[in-house]
């Protein structure tokens, strides 16, 4: 970053600003700059060259000849893709003549040898190729639920947004306060029964006859109420009969419950019998309140919150499943190694079994896969050669980074996750995104004998046209703010208090300008600008470069 200074303003004397007007009398010309609004950015450049994050050299340490290449440089692979194939005729021959051996002596070891390697080697293959259908269906499951949830949640949300704000709210409160008063009641209910269970001092089949009945009362006692309801806006005489109604059930409800309480025969349980009614009368208040605001406003929301809500259950369970059968699945390919072990084990007394195994392994070697998905960017195996070091070089280039040097002196203004602008010669004028993903803690050395410090990159714009390989030029963003106007550094005068101004021109009749002095707070610095803002500064404003040939209330023209 460069060393900046604010220039100071000079103190202007009469006869330099005499010298400053024109011979005859006239107005001077100054040099100006229209502020706008802009986003200002503190950039630190560096260059580097693209690379993979994930790069995979393929080796073989077998020393039988390369029979067929079966990939080129630029091919696309899939993980456990075949790159090559290595000549087993000489390795298939060995292999039957030890079976041939191990086939006349019958030995039982080697069968259960080769039986568990089966075993093994097809689960492990199934896993790391995504074909085990335990694991398939429950990723598949999981997949859909969370599909399902997504759909839910949006519904939901759109659901909320086409409700009217207080509607929305008295609604969703009503529905709150009815599922919390309905939970307490069906605990309450739940811890009551169990009690009464445990209470030998009451008749618990009397208590349960008396509560049946209770219930029975209690349908009568709300029928009345909505027949009440019914009969209002009629004559006086149906609505009395309604309500005398209503207050006979609701006595018998309350005279039933009485009687529920002299069979209870212990305090403890009496108390919670009293909280229960409690419970029970506040849910019944919840529950007309909220049926209320569902009638009032609506109850697609309430769908849509309990669809959501089952998703999310649904969702919860399907990764639990997952879960639970990506662990049983590597529980049982390790089941199937450590069979592999014991059998090897076993069969170490008997040099020709595990012999033949070791073949068999060999065999299997060579088939020369590739261990990740990406793309083939390097072949160093020929046909009719024996491997002789790495093979292939497999690279995920979709997945790119770039690693790149930045200075001593700028390292301590640069962080992980700082944005990052990508540009290359061979890619013209597109600009990519990416992010500082790692800074190396130890200096190095360049070619100058300057000190440096090494980042990487995360190329983070999905599609770009890099490729591994190519050369970049970066610019690090250290610092952004947005939607605010700056001015060079010249622009900016210092009183003798220390505080900032500007000089701002504003358009007369005449069509001149005349100076006015504009205090300022300056915030953020870049190269070549400084953030300013106060009273009079927009965008728009006319400030004037010229500082030095300028006083406030001058009358001066612009420069074209």
């Amino acid at each position: 970053m460069k060393n900046r200074a604010y220039f100071l303003t000079a103190i202007v004397s009469a006869a330099v600003l005499l010298s400053a007007c024109s011979p005859n009398g006239g107005t001077i010309k100054v040099n100006s700059v229209t502020l706008k609004t802009e986003t200002l950015k503190n950039k630190i450049s560096a260059t580097g060259v693209v690379e993979s994050t994930e790069s995979k050299n393929v080796y073989s340490t077998l020393t039988y000849p390369v029979k067929s290449v079966n990939v080129k440089v630029g091919d696309a692979v899939n993980a456990g893709d075949v790159l090559c194939v290595i000549d087993s005729k000489d390795l298939e021959q060995q292999i039957a003549q030890k079976q041939a051996a191990l086939d006349s002596s019958n030995t039982s070891s080697y069968y259960q040898l080769v039986e568990s390697e089966k075993k093994y080697n097809e689960a492990k293959n199934n896993l790391d190729n995504g074909l085990n259908s335990e694991l398939n269906a429950a990723e598949a499951a999981l997949k859909s639920a969370k599909i399902d949830l997504d759909s839910a949640k949006a519904k939901y949300e759109n659901a909320q947004k086409s409700q009217t704000t207080n509607g929305n709210k008295a609604l969703l409160d009503a529905y709150d306060a009815y599922s919390k008063a309905k939970n307490n009641y069906e605990g309450k209910k739940a811890e009551y029964y169990s009690e009464l269970a445990k209470d030998y001092r009451t008749d618990e089949d009397a208590v349960k006859a008396a509560e049946e009945k209770l219930a029975s009362l209690k349908s009568d006692w709300l029928k009345a109420k909505d027949e009440l309801s019914d009969a209002q806006g009629k004559d006086s005489i149906t609505v009395q009969k309604a309500t005398e109604k209503v207050d006979k059930a609701k006595q018998a409800y309350d005279d039933q419950l009485e009687e529920i309480y002299k069979l209870i025969k212990t305090s403890e349980l009496e108390d919670i019998r009293k909280t229960l009614a409690s419970y029970e009368e506040t849910y019944d208040s919840a529950k007309q309140t909220y049926d209320e605001k569902v009638e009032q406003f609506g109850g697609d929301l309430l769908t849509y919150k309990s669809s959501y809500e089952t998703a999310q259950v649904n969702y919860d369970k399907a990764l639990s499943a997952y879960e639970a059968t990506k662990l049983s699945v590597n529980q049982q390919l390790e089941s199937y190694k450590n069979d592999l072990e014991k059998n090897k084990a076993i069969a170490s007394n008997e040099p020709s079994v595990l012999e033949l195994a070791a073949l068999r392994e060999k065999l299997n070697d060579c088939t020369v896969k590739s261990p990740i998905a990406g793309t083939v960017t390097a072949i160093y195996a020929k046909e009719g050669t024996p491997p002789n070091g790495v093979m292939f070089v497999v690279e995920n280039t979709k997945a790119l980074k770039i690693k790149a040097y930045v200075k001593e002196y700028d390292i301590n203004s640069i962080a992980e996750n700082m944005k990052v602008l990508i540009e290359s010669d061979a890619t013209g004028d597109d600009k990519y995104e990416g992010y500082i993903s790692r800074i190396s803690p130890a200096a190095q050395k360049d070619s100058s004998n300057a000190t440096q410090f090494e980042i990487e990159v995360t190329v983070k714009t999905p599609q770009t046209k890099l490729l591994i390989g190519m050369n970049t030029r970066l610019e690090i963003i250290a610092q952004e703010k947005e939607n605010v106007v700056g001015v060079r550094y010249d622009a900016i005068g210092t009183g003798d208090d220390g505080s900032s101004f500007v000089y701002i021109a504003q358009k007369n009749e005449k069509g001149t300008y005349i100076v006015k002095k504009v205090p300022v707070t300056t915030g953020m610095e870049t190269d070549f600008e400084v953030e300013i803002s106060g009273e009079g500064i927009s965008d728009g404003s006319i400030v004037i470069t010229d500082i030095n040939k300028v006083r406030d209330g001058m009358t001066v023209s612009l420069s074209e």
